[in-house]
């Protein structure tokens, strides 16, 4: 792994109706030579019907497969059931997801329900999921030999990419932004520039976009901004390449 770099770009919370924000970044991406994402697909996004095999969505997401982008899943609905009334719970589940940390203190035996259930959603819709990550990479550490057991190759937490298989981890820090109000993006706009620089010693490094970046003209530039400064020096992949890489 000396000497390499990576760069991993994703994009979350992929839906029927988040289409055409990721067409967006994935011509982002093409304008500056990046020829493959990872797109982490929602089944039924917040509890709406799921991903029927015949759609002209589940045809749109093999065609991306085919053309090289990554598909994972990401959650079942990305929307929590309930959020306690402790300040952690408070915190995570108003503060900083807005009630779409579905995993984070879900019971073990409903999340293997979940994780199962959107495997087999996706693989009978012709998708090759290979790895989970949980909405805003909340979940409990005990959910990581579930996942082993269950053939998945990686997860992905806020700062540690999970090789499930081989039971090792690396440090692989996110640049992501929110957009939800206009302090918010005002402080992305920032924390980015920042960021990419603390981030820049790293080997591997992720940009991740959501479906609101796309709906501000700051956050788009600073998305930009943000891909073409890592892109100069770093291998494009997914994470799936990771995991056969020296990296893992």
């Amino acid at each position: 792994m000396i000497g390499k770099r990576f760069l991993v770009c994703s994009f979350h919370d992929l839906a029927p109706n988040h289409r055409a924000a990721c067409e967006r970044f994935l011509q982002l991406l093409h304008d500056n030579g990046i020829p493959r994402a990872v797109l982490l697909v929602v089944p039924r996004w917040h509890d709406r019907d799921g991903l029927d095999p015949g759609s002209t969505w589940a045809a749109w997401l093999r065609a991306r497969q085919a053309e090289g982008h990554e598909i994972c899943l990401h959650g079942w609905t990305h929307r929590a059931d309930r959020i306690g009334r402790d300040p952690t719970s408070w915190i995570f589940g108003r503060v900083y997801t807005a009630g779409e940390n579905e995993f984070h203190r879900l019971p073990l035996d409903e999340a293997e329900k979940r994780v199962r259930r959107g495997l087999a959603m996706l693989r009978v819709a012709g998708l090759n999921p290979r790895g989970f990550i949980a909405p805003a990479w909340l979940m409990p550490r005990k959910l990581l030999p579930l996942l082993k057991d269950l053939g998945l190759e990686y997860t992905v937490t806020l700062t540690h990419l999970h090789f499930l298989q081989k039971d090792t981890s690396r440090v692989a820090p996110v640049l992501a932004l929110s957009a939800r109000a206009p302090w918010r993006r005002g402080l992305s706009v920032l924390h980015a520039a920042a960021a990419s620089c603390w981030m820049r010693p790293f080997p591997i490094l992720r940009v991740a976009a959501h479906p609101a970046d796309f709906e501000h003209a700051a956050t788009i530039a600073t998305l930009g901004r943000a891909i073409r400064a890592a892109v100069r020096n770093r291998t494009v992949v997914t994470f799936e390449a990771l995991t056969t890489s020296s990296a893992a």
